[in-house]
């Protein structure tokens, strides 16, 4: 079960790479749902892998402390600072599934091989949209 999680990660982390750039950056409201609700769907397999694990690993990097601090500013600042709420709890949204999206590939994406796929995946990505567009 915990390599059919891993798999399915993989393969949304992929479709998301693929995806994004399709939706013209994920800016309207749309495109924004469809790439949080498959966000949502990575962090809850991640989830439960750990759970099928039974252990919590998470990878130690320089940047989790600072991108943790972001979110927990822009978590007050749109509860106690905000003068439109509804803007302003969107871009908290966008930066919590964003900031969740970082942490599932920082621990997922661990091997050689995953990296390297990764970056061709990217590359020929680009590649693509730089020819049709």
């Amino acid at each position: 079960m915990v390599r059919i999680l891993q798999k399915i990660i993989e393969l949304g982390i992929v479709i998301l790479i693929l995806l994004t750039p399709l939706f013209y950056g994920s800016v309207r409201l749309w495109t924004m749902t469809l790439v949080n609700l498959i966000i949502g769907l990575l962090f809850f397999c991640w989830v439960l892998e750990m759970f099928f694990r039974r252990q919590v690993v998470l990878v130690k990097t320089p940047f989790a402390l600072p991108i943790l601090l972001f979110c927990g500013y822009a978590t007050l600042s749109t509860l106690f600072f905000s003068r439109y709420e509804y803007a302003s709890q969107l871009g908290l949204y966008q930066i919590l599934t964003f900031a969740t999206l970082f942490f599932i590939v920082l621990n997922h994406l661990r091997t050689q091989r995953q990296l390297t796929f990764l970056v061709f995946i990217i590359i020929a990505n680009g590649l693509v949209h730089g020819i049709l567009h």
